[in-house]
């Protein structure tokens, strides 16, 4: 098995931390489209619901934003490094990093296992202020090594999820 290495930024189509509509506007939440933040977090793979709800209007008056369907998303802000894949599009406030990874490169997937496994390296990598941030510019020059293969990553993906569908029957 052939393994390659590139930076977390090498491998993003994009990297986008989510936002937070004012909320002394009342239009702008309890809508139809999910807003996730770090409490929504479980240890699962997929996230599927979330506490908050954000309207259209917030997102068409560009107060928030949709990540895109299988976006990995991390969070960045306080405990640093929980991670979850969406499969449709969400938004979410701004402790979470959204990175939308090249499929061809490497497998959403992967990329979360390898996120999960690499935990304690993104906690070392944040800004340690008075809270720990781990910036975009910081995520992007995280190297990591992965096989190159796609059928490679696939096979991986099959066995760890294997472990997480146990992970995700105990969210449940």
């Amino acid at each position: 098995m052939e393994f390659i290495e590139y930076t977390i930024g090498e491998i993003a189509k994009s990297i986008r931390t989510g936002t937070t509509p004012t909320k002394t506007n009342k239009n702008f939440f309890d809508g139809d489209i999910l807003w996730v933040t770090p409490s929504d977090f479980k240890g699962q793979m997929i996230l599927k619901e979330a506490e908050f709800t954000i309207s259209k209007l917030a997102v068409d008056s560009r107060k928030a934003f949709l990540f895109n369907k299988d976006t990995v998303l991390i969070t960045t802000i306080g405990e640093i490094g929980k991670v979850a894949i969406n499969r449709f599009p969400i938004a979410s406030n701004q402790q979470l990093t959204g990175v939308e990874v090249h499929q061809e490169i490497i497998l959403p997937e992967l990329f979360f296992y390898w996120l999960k496994l690499n935990k304690g390296l993104l906690e070392f990598k944040a800004n340690k202020a008075i809270i720990s941030i781990l910036t975009n510019k910081h995520l992007r020059n995280i190297k990591i090594v992965f096989p190159k293969s796609l059928t490679d990553q696939q096979k991986i993906v099959s066995e760890l999820n294997q472990l997480q569908d146990v992970i995700d029957l105990k969210v449940k």
